[in-house]
């Protein structure tokens, strides 16, 4: 199931939404993507945006439910991306190399070195 909000600044809106998919599927095991934060991060503040997804986090794991989210760094100052990191257990890091291949590496919870996948 997904559902798309018609303004990334409202974050009432999307948190309403996903308020009413909490409700209507609150015993299924489900996983949740938050993708992407950086639009919301062009309409809101990063500090908005962080107690936006804290919540949506909150409750996403009060269910059970597991939630991927993505930001995009190349778009953001180090300090708003690095805000993200404590809502989540892992954080895991891509990036395409000059010749094409995408690598991974995981940040946290703890640091590895760059692989392609």
């Amino acid at each position: 199931m997904t559902k798309y909000a018609q303004d990334p600044g409202n974050l009432t809106s999307i948190g309403t939404k996903f308020a009413a998919i909490l409700d209507q599927h609150e015993t299924e095991e489900l996983s949740v993507g938050l993708t992407n934060l950086s639009p919301l991060l062009v309409y809101a503040s990063p500090s908005d945006v962080f107690q936006f997804a804290h919540v949506f986090v909150q409750k996403s794991i009060g269910t059970d439910w597991p939630v991927i989210a993505t930001i995009d760094p190349s778009v953001h100052d180090t300090s708003t991306v690095q805000q993200f990191v404590p809502l989540f257990d892992d954080v895991i890091e891509t990036r395409r190399t000059d010749n094409g291949d995408q690598e991974y590496r995981i940040r946290k919870p703890e640091h590895t070195e760059w692989e392609t996948f």
